[in-house]
This record gives C-alpha cells, sequence and structure tokens, in this order.
C-alpha cells in the first residue's frame, strides 16, 4: 500500500497547515510585504519537497501461512519499503467489527513478521518521524477442517468388534473429540476426549450409525457420520447323516458366518406341526453339532446381543427299511425243519419282530420278541407263508413274506394194523391236487388213501416186499413196503424160512434170519453179500450199501437141498434216498447203537450233520409220534438218546437236518 505522502497531488498543497494560511492571508493583504510573503512561498515548497523526499513508504504482505483450524499458528510478513529502520508498528485484529490491538513496537532491523496468529483479518500499521506512515489490510484464512472415515471394519453379527478410523485434515493435535451413536433417532454418548497425537481409533462398536465430532478453541469444529455395517449372519447345514429306520443315530453340523462366540443357540423339532424343544445353550466356541437324533424336520435358531438372530431348517431323513429272505430252506417232507433268515437294512438292533404264518387265510402268531444282535433267523418251521413284522420306535415298520414250499410229492412208510389188514398209504408234499392211489395185492388205482392187504398176502410167510405207487399231476412215485419186515409171520410148519435180516446201516454188518427148517446145516448166499457159506453173519459191500441206486437184493438159504428165498430191500431198510450233489464228509449218516433195541431209550450215533440244526423224531408202524430229541448245533459226530416205545415192534426212526433226511427202522424187543 502506498503511503499517504507518495505523490504532491494527494496532499494538494495541504500538507503544510502552516503554509496553506499563509497563501491564503497573502491574496487578502493586497501584496504587502511582498519580500515577506515571497519567504514563505519558498520556505512552504522547501518544506513540501522535504517531506516528499523523506517519506515514499510501500507495504507488502508476504509468506502468508494460513493457521490450521482452531489454532494459533499462523503467519505472515510485511515487505517495508520506501522508509528504513527503525520504525514503529502495530498489528491490530478485527474483533466484531473492531479492530483490536494484538501487537506494536519499533523495529530496528530486519523484516516485519507476525506469527502464533489465528484466523482472522489483521491490519498492519507503520509509521516514522511524524511525517510517514501507512498501514495495510490482511486476511489470514483458516485451513479448512475436513474428517475422512477410513478403515470401516463391519461389526459381526449381534458383536462389538466393529472399528473405524477418521483421518483429520487442517487441524493439528491436540483437539476434542466427541463419538456419539443414534440410537432410535437421539444421539447417545459412546466416547469422548482429547486426541493428543495420532489418529482417530474407535474399537469394539456394534453396527449401527456414528457421528464423529471435532472440536479446537472455539473456532474450529466438524463432524463426521459413519454408517458401521453389521455382517450377515449365515447358516449352512453340513454333515448330515440320516439316523437309521426308528433309530436315533442322526446328527448334523451348522457352519455358522459373520458372528463370533459366544451365541445362544436352540433346536427345535417340529412334532405335529408345533416345535418341541431338543436343546439350547451357549456356543462357547467351535461349531454347533447335533447328535442322537431321530428323523424329522429340526430348526436351529441362532441369537446375539438382541441384535443379531436367524435360523435354518433341517430335514434329517431315515434310512429305508429293508427286508430280504434269505437262506431259505424249505421243510423236509412231514418235518419241521424248514428254516430261513431276513437280512435287515436301514435299522440297527435292539429292534422288535414277529413271525405270524397264515393258516387258511388268518395269521397265526409263531414267534416275536426283541432283537438284540445279529440278523433274524426262524427254525423249525413247517411249510407255509409266513410274514416276518419288524417294528422299532413308532416310527419305523416293515415287513416281508416267506414261502415254505412243500417238498414234491413223497410216498411215506404206510399206516398198517397188522392184525386186520387195515392199510393206509401215507404222503407228504406234492401241489395239491388229488392223489391216485394203487398197490399190487391191496387196491387198483383209487384215490382213496384207505384199504385192506389182502387176507393170503398178510398171511403168506413169503410174502415179498410190495411197491406202493401214488400218482399226482402226472407225476408218480414209488415206494418199496416189506410187509413181512412191518409184520412177521411164525410158520406153523417146520419148513425152512428165510426172515428178514439183521442189519447194521451203518457198519454193514449183516445177519441171514430163519425160522423152521430140518436142524441140517444151512448155506446163506446173496450177491454182493457172501458166497454161499453156513455161517449167517457176513457184512455188505461198502459200496453196495453206500449206493443210492441200489436194487432190492435177493438172499438165498439152502437146507437138505430144498432152496428158499426172501427179496430184500437194502435202501428201504436204511432209509436211504439219493442226497444228489452233497458233499461225501457232509452226507448225513445215521447208526443205531444196538439195533434190535431191549431198553427204554434208543442210542444213536449221527455223522455228516456238523453246525447244523438236527431233528430226531420215533413214530410207530401207524405214524403216531412217539418221541422226539432236538439239537440246535450239533457235533461232527452227535451221540445222543431218544426214548423208545413201550411195546414190541417195528419202529421208523427219522433223523433230519435243513437240507438231507435219513430213516431208519428199529426193532423193539421186550
Amino acid at each position: 500500500m502506498k503511503s499517504r505522502n507518495h505523490h504532491l497531488s494527494t496532499y494538494n498543497l495541504m500538507a503544510d497547515s502552516t503554509c496553506m494560511e499563509d497563501l491564503s492571508r497573502f491574496s487578502r493583504l493586497q501584496q504587502r510585504q511582498l519580500i515577506a510573503l515571497l519567504f514563505t512561498v519558498v520556505f512552504c515548497f522547501a518544506s513540501l519537497a522535504n517531506a516528499v523526499a523523506q517519506c515514499d513508504l510501500t507495504l507488502t504482505p508476504t509468506n502468508i501461512d494460513q493457521p490450521t483450524c482452531g489454532a494459533n499458528d499462523g503467519s505472515f510478513r510485511v515487505e517495508v519499503g520506501g522508509i528504513t529502520a527503525p520504525y514503529q508498528y502495530t498489528l491490530t485484529k478485527s474483533v466484531g467489527g473492531t479492530f483490536v490491538l494484538q501487537e506494536n513496537g519499533t523495529l530496528l532491523a530486519g523484516t516485519l513478521t507476525f506469527d502464533f496468529l489465528t484466523a482472522g483479518t489483521y491490519k498492519v500499521m507503520i509509521a516514522k518521524g511524524g511525517t510517514c506512515s501507512g498501514e495495510v489490510t490482511v486476511e489470514l484464512p483458516q485451513t479448512a477442517l475436513t474428517l475422512t472415515p477410513t478403515n470401516i471394519t463391519q461389526a459381526t453379527c449381534g458383536g462389538k468388534d466393529g472399528s473405524f478410523r477418521v483421518e483429520v485434515g487442517g487441524i493439528t493435535a491436540p483437539y476434542q473429540y466427541t463419538l456419539v451413536k443414534d440410537v432410535s433417532g437421539s444421539p447417545v454418548l459412546q466416547e469422548n476426549g482429547t486426541l493428543l497425537a495420532g489418529t482417530l481409533t474407535f474399537v469394539f462398536l456394534t453396527a449401527g450409525t456414528y457421528k464423529v465430532m471435532i472440536a479446537k478453541g472455539g473456532t474450529c469444529s466438524g463432524s463426521v457420520t459413519v454408517e458401521l455395517p453389521q455382517a450377515a449372519l449365515t447358516l449352512t447345514p453340513i454333515n448330515i447323516t440320516q439316523a437309521t429306520c426308528g433309530g436315533n443315530n442322526g446328527s448334523f453340523n451348522v457352519q455358522v458366518g459373520g458372528i463370533t462366540a459366544p451365541y445362544q443357540y436352540t433346536l427345535v423339532k417340529d412334532v405335529s406341526g408345533s416345535p418341541v424343544l431338543q436343546e439350547n445353550g451357549t456356543l462357547i466356541g467351535g461349531t454347533p453339532t447335533f447328535v442322537f437324533l431321530t428323523a424329522g424336520t429340526y430348526k436351529v435358531m441362532i441369537a446375539k446381543g438382541g441384535t443379531c438372530s436367524g435360523s435354518v431348517t433341517v430335514e434329517l431323513p431315515q434310512s429305508s427299511l429293508t427286508l430280504t429272505p434269505t437262506n431259505i430252506n424249505p421243510p423236509t417232507c412231514g418235518a419241521n425243519n424248514g428254516s430261513f433268515n431276513v437280512q435287515v437294512g436301514g435299522i440297527t438292533a435292539p429292534y422288535q419282530y414277529t413271525l405270524v404264518k397264515d393258516v387258511s387265510g388268518s395269521p397265526v402268531l409263531q414267534e416275536n420278541g426283541t432283537l438284540i444282535g445279529g440278523t433274524p433267523t426262524f427254525v423249525f418251521l413247517t411249510a407255509g407263508t409266513y410274514k416276518v413284522m419288524i417294528a422299532k420306535g413308532g416310527t419305523c415298520s416293515g415287513s416281508v413274506t416267506v414261502e415254505l414250499p412243500q417238498p414234491s410229492l413223497t410216498l411215506l412208510a404206510p399206516t398198517y394194523d397188522c392184525a386186520t389188514g387195515a392199510f393206509r398209504f401215507n404222503t407228504c408234499g406234492g401241489d395239491g391236487s388229488p392223489i391216485t392211489f394203487s398197490a399190487i395185492g391191496i387196491t387198483g388205482p383209487t384215490t382213496n388213501p384207505n384199504a385192506f392187504v389182502d387176507t393170503e398176502l398178510r398171511t403168506a410167510i413169503d410174502a415179498q416186499p410190495l411197491l406202493l405207487r401214488a400218482t399226482q399231476s402226472g407225476v408218480t412215485v414209488t415206494y418199496v413196503w416189506n410187509i413181512r419186515a412191518q409184520c412177521p409171520v411164525i410158520p406153523s410148519g417146520g419148513a425152512l424160512t428165510l426172515l428178514a435180516p439183521t442189519y447194521d446201516c451203518t457198519t454193514g454188518a449183516f445177519r441171514f434170519n430163519t425160522s423152521g427148517g430140518d436142524g441140517s446145516p444151512i448155506t446163506f448166499s446173496a450177491i454182493g453179500i457172501t458166497g454161499p457159506t453156513t455161517n449167517p453173519n457176513a457184512f455188505v459191500d461198502v459200496e453196495l450199501r453206500t449206493a443210492n441206486d441200489v436194487q432190492p437184493l435177493l438172499l438165498q438159504a439152502t437146507q437138505s437141498g430144498v432152496t428158499v428165498t426172501y427179496l430184500w430191500d437194502l435202501k428201504a431198510a436204511c432209509g436211504r434216498a439219493r442226497l444228489g450233489a452233497a458233499e461225501p464228509d457232509r452226507q448225513l449218516r445215521v447208526s443205531v447203537l444196538g439195533n434190535p433195541v431191549v431198553s427204554e431209550l434208543i442210542h444213536i450215533e449221527v455223522n455228516g450233520a456238523g453246525s447244523q440244526p438236527l431233528w430226531v423224531t420215533l413214530v410207530d408202524q401207524q405214524g403216531r409220534r412217539v418221541s422226539e430229541e432236538r439239537v440246535d448245533q450239533a457235533l461232527a459226530t452227535q451221540r445222543l438218546s431218544i426214548k423208545s416205545g413201550h411195546t414190541a415192534g417195528v419202529y421208523l426212526l427219522q433223523v433230519s437236518t435243513p437240507s438231507q433226511s435219513q430213516v431208519v427202522r428199529v426193532l423193539k424187543t421186550q
């Protein structure tokens, strides 16, 4: 700024008031005292020239440094021209429209410098010698306050682990800060204080809207709003293991995201449309894991801090129950030695089982109970239709039907009354269609199983074995019945007669039996047993006694040149039937230890039934059951005893396993 005496025209001859008055006076005195006037004019101009020469003043503000917001760290300089130090200076500041002294003094040398200034309008005034003065105005602006949120870390769901910083510009520490949070529309103080250094950092925050306010020195303030979001809660079911049928061994985990432990969890199950609490608590760490669950619809609910909650539904399926019949062994003819297993899947023991049999269209209970372990196994069954029912826990049940078929039609030993000749064909198995019976000497083809043996046949001492026939659906089966073995006839005269031999099916020991005769030596012979010999004891060849297709043997006895014969059916005597592809070491072999039997017990030895169930039944000639024994798991060589009949006579001993059967005739004597 230029000083007031920079140009002469500015002053307009008014720089010296005395000079002006003298000139005015000169105009009125009409040139009196001319010399004095001229002297005055010369003096006036000399004074003006001297004043111009002493004060050509310029004031130029430089190095203006604006103060930071609210601080007194502003400064500026004033370059002063047209004057030399020393001179007087004065610094004032406009406060409410009035300039207030800030500083004054005499500058002896150097540049006018003003610092530690707050923002505002300043005026610098310079004066020297009463003849030179000037002033300049300086605007010292305040640095703008900037607040920039940074490093915003969202809070986990329901957690107080959010944080952020505020980068503050245009201000220097220390300054005051305040943090408030919007709660239902009202600001709630969270934190305040004075920051001495560093960056404003706020931690341990829940989600919400925050406001940071900065203030300093009464002249600087500002605020910034920060939205601190909450992480989304995610619930993902994993490791779903379905429950077995009716079991409580299902399980699953829930992968929880957007939240940190501890938090509350609740597990409910949908029962008939209503939620039923299963489990709840606080998870301190790890993954929510739910075990020992039955099948159904579950809901897992998570909550924390009153602001975070979520749920997920989990379908826990139930394994399908599968029932598969295995190891089906149909019973042998007329026996209760059928068996089968049921392979059960999709369920674990223990569970309840029930076995019923269809009898004339109605289910008849055979067995029930609880299976603790293993496979359901049913034994000692007759032919028929069975149903196995499995149940567990009220939510799992199933059934399977098993057919134990009747064996093919088989002729059994007939029922015969030796005294009356009453005769009955006995069969087992078959398809249920009519059966036609016939036997020479008994009856022609008929569907009536009851008949009478001709008187001549039943009284003939030398009556030969009879071939019984039964035909069903075009298939004929036969049975060789030895009437004399069942009902021996003691000859009334002395003629030699061959009787049924004594034979041990196991060892092959054989003895010719005769009655009558004249007392002279008897010569015995039979192909496959012995050549002519007077010794009645012999052994049947091994090949002959083990062959399944052996034919009846003709026994001969000769005395005094007279030969009598007897047709002996080895196969019928030992009840041997073709066993197909049975392994030799597993073929069923039955030996009576002492036959004829004289005691109340029949002692037998069984080979080839190792580890299998074994049934032993003794029946009389009329097919009536006399006694019965059972072994659940036979030894490789099994010995046992069974009660014999009270009366003397011929009995049939039937020994059976699930896959084989043997019939042995036993003679009981008094």
